[in-house]
């Protein structure tokens, strides 16, 4: 099923607020998720794999606030 594309005006504040938290929370579950996968992963490289996508999704975080801690590289 394709989501269809919101036509929605952010015309204040909180409806920016509103609309960041809603893709952050998003991002903080999809990493949580991933931390549990990453954790049953039996071979290093898939393991690898996963700390990679959760690198990725926390820089997305810290990109969508401007607010970079680290950059997004492999640790």
């Amino acid at each position: 099923m394709r989501r269809k594309h919101s036509n929605t005006v952010l015309s204040t504040f909180e409806d920016v607020d509103s609309f960041l938290t809603e893709r952050t929370n998003y991002i903080d579950t999809r990493i949580m998720q991933l931390k549990v996968d990453s954790g049953l992963a039996r071979d290093p490289h898939d393991q690898q794999w996963y700390n990679r996508l959760i690198q990725e999704l926390e820089w997305t975080k810290q990109a969508i606030f401007k607010k970079y801690e680290k950059d997004c590289a492999l640790e």
